[in-house]
């Protein structure tokens, strides 16, 4: 149940998971991975497709493992600020 990356989502879920590593560490790539899978399958309960207008949806998943409200708050506005989602996004 996970997605198939273009270069530029490849890219971009790459970028994630290097801020989820800055906040929780080695881990963030397995995180990273079991969230995917739970964020597809969310969506897949809404007969909805991952798409980038999706993102904050799985940043906000992710965010539930890092304990710390401010470093949580700090990651999430970390991801929308990339520039590629902020094309999507406004």
């Amino acid at each position: 149940m996970s997605i198939q990356h273009s270069k530029l989502s490849k890219m971009l879920f790459g970028h994630i998971e290097e801020l989820l590593a800055e906040e929780v560490g080695p881990v963030a790539p397995f995180l990273c991975e079991d969230t995917i899978k739970i964020w597809v399958g969310n969506l897949r309960k809404e007969n909805r497709k991952a798409g980038i207008k999706d993102i904050p949806y799985f940043a906000e998943l992710l965010s539930e493992h890092i304990e710390n409200k401010q470093d949580r708050a700090k990651f999430i506005s970390a991801v929308r600020e990339i520039e590629v989602l902020k094309l999507y996004l406004d």
